[in-house]
C-alpha cells in the first residue's frame, strides 16, 4: 500500500490542491492508499511509522523539501528491518523542491503518480550533522544566511523569496572564520560559503554541486573562499548553472567525513531547516541509507 504524507502549507496550500487530484485518480485505479497530514515540525518523521504500521511499503512525502527531510529521517531512523523494505517518493509542491529535481522528478501530477506507482528505486546515502539525518544539503554561510531569510519572507515573495534573500544579503554578510577538518586534511581561513552536499541543488534550482551524487558513499563538500560583496554579484548568477565550478575561490572535495569548527554567530541549516548545530560541527556520509523512488 502506497503511504501520502501531506504538508498542508506547502506551496500556500497547493499540496491539498494536489493530493485531492492525486486520491481521485487513485480511486479511479482502484490502488490502495493511505493519506496522513502533518500538523507541527517533525510529525511527519511520526507519520512514517503510523503509516508502516498500517502496512505502506511506499511513504510519499507531499510537500518541499522539508517535508522530504522529515519523511526521510522517520525512515532513516526505523528499525533496519524496515528501513530496507520501504521505499520514499516526492509529490513535490514546495517553493524549491531541490532534491526532487536532484532525482529528475517531473512538475506533473500525472507523471510523478505514474512514477511513485511504477516504484523503480535504488539506495540512496543519507549524511548525520552532529547527529541530525539530512538528506540533500548541510549549509552555513551567506547561502544558509539566506535560507534563513528566504524562510521569513515566503509568504509575501512565493518561489522568488530566495532571489530576494540573495539580493538582500550579498550587501550585508560576514565571513566565516573557521577550521575545517576534511577526511584529515586540515584548512584554515575565511568563508563564504560552507556546503556539505548529497544533492546537487539547493535555494529553489541553484545548482551548487555539479558532481554530487546521492549514491556514492561520498560527501560533496563545496566552500567559498571570502569575497567581497562585488565578486558575489557576479558567482550567484553562475551557482544557477553550476557554473561558479572553476572559479579560483571555489573549493570542491569528496570525503566522509567534515568536522567544522567556527568563531561568531552564524546559521546552520539543513535542507532548508535552521537547526541549532554548536561550535563544534561533525558532518559524515551514511552510504545507502534509504531506498528513493525516482524516474
Amino acid at each position: 500500500m502506497t503511504g501520502f504524507i501531506v504538508n498542508p502549507a506547502a506551496g500556500r496550500g497547493r499540496s491539498v490542491k494536489i493530493i485531492g487530484g492525486a486520491e481521485k485518480i487513485l480511486k479511479e485505479e482502484n490502488i490502495d492508499y493511505m493519506v496522513k497530514y502533518s500538523e507541527y515540525e517533525g510529525h511527519a518523521a511520526e507519520l512514517v511509522k503510523e503509516l508502516v504500521n498500517n502496512g505502506c511499503d511506499s511513504v510519499i512525502a507531499v510537500g518541499g523539501d522539508g517535508t522530504v527531510l522529515e519523511c526521510a529521517q522517520g525512515i532513516y531512523f526505523l528499525d533496519e528491518e524496515y528501513r530496507e523494505k520501504i521505499c520514499l517518493g516526492i509529490l513535490p509542491c514546495g517553493s524549491g523542491n531541490d532534491f526532487a529535481r536532484t532525482i529528475n522528478i517531473p512538475k506533473s501530477m500525472n507523471e510523478v503518480l505514474e512514477i511513485i506507482l511504477k516504484r523503480e528505486h535504488s539506495r540512496c546515502d543519507m549524511f548525520e550533522v552532529n547527529g541530525i539525518a539530512g538528506l540533500n544539503i548541510a549549509c552555513m554561510g551567506i547561502d544558509s544566511e539566506i535560507a534563513y531569510l528566504a524562510g521569513r519572507i515566503k509568504r509575501i515573495f512565493g518561489k522568488f523569496s530566495y532571489l530576494a534573500a540573495v539580493i538582500k544579503t550579498i550587501f550585508t554578510y560576514k565571513s566565516i572564520k573557521a577550521n575545517i577538518n576534511i577526511d584529515g586534511e586540515k584548512i584554515e581561513g575565511e568563508f563564504t560559503i560552507l556546503a556539505v552536499c548529497n544533492g546537487k541543488y539547493y535555494g529553489g534550482g541553484f545548482m551548487i554541486a555539479p558532481t554530487a551524487d546521492i549514491a556514492d558513499a561520498l560527501i560533496t563538500f563545496v566552500y567559498i573562499d571570502k569575497l567581497p560583496w562585488y565578486k558575489m554579484l557576479v558567482l550567484f548568477p553562475k551557482v544557477l548553472s553550476g557554473g561558479h565550478v572553476g572559479i579560483k575561490e571555489v573549493h570542491i572535495k569528496n570525503c566522509r567525513n567534515v568536522e567544522i569548527q567556527y568563531d561568531g554567530e552564524n546559521v546552520f541549516n539543513i535542507d532548508g531547516n535552521i537547526v541549532d548545530a554548536g561550535r563544534v560541527i561533525n558532518m559524515k556520509i551514511a552510504p545507502s541509507s534509504i531506498n528513493i523512488i525516482h524516474n
